[in-house]
């Protein structure tokens, strides 16, 4: 586990495998990004978290309609998407799938995502998001489906 407010970090194994799942719920992308700056991630690993920034890459191409966005978190998000790109994480997320409903209709947008990487995206069987499901939160339910009980 991290002693960074807000980020928790566990390891599992699976058939031999061991398997880091990073879970970020900061206050700002900044801490979660900082945080992975000086982590060595493990081979195989599922991160989901609220990043509270934006990036083409999760509006895929809906990305002109959130330019604005996109360019006020371009630094965290960037930086986000650099260790990913660094650890070969995959984003997980349908793109395009809204996860985040603020109370205006006009600030629809994704700031949370699940990225794996290695055996961990073998054993993710599908990614689903549930708009109904955050209860007194503006965050949909993001659920990574996982067999760890895959066959080595």
């Amino acid at each position: 586990m991290s002693d960074n407010s807000g980020i928790l970090s566990i390891v599992v194994e699976s058939n031999g495998t061991w398997i880091e799942i990073i879970n970020s719920n900061a206050p700002s992308g900044r801490d979660a990004a900082k945080y992975l700056a000086s982590h060595k991630s493990h081979r195989n690993t599922i991160m989901a978290s609220d990043f509270n920034s934006h990036h083409a890459m999760w509006y895929a191409d809906k990305a002109s309609d959130y330019v604005n966005s996109i360019r006020n978190s371009k630094t965290v998000a960037t930086s986000l998407v650099t260790w990913a790109t660094k650890h070969i994480l995959i984003l997980q997320n349908d793109p395009a799938t809204l996860t985040h409903f603020a109370h205006s209709s006009q600030h629809q947008s994704i700031l949370d995502v699940t990225f794996s990487s290695g055996y961990s995206t073998t054993i993710t069987e599908a990614w689903s998001c549930d708009p109904g499901s955050g209860g007194n939160s503006n965050h949909a339910m993001t659920i990574p489906s996982i067999n760890i009980f895959l066959p080595s």
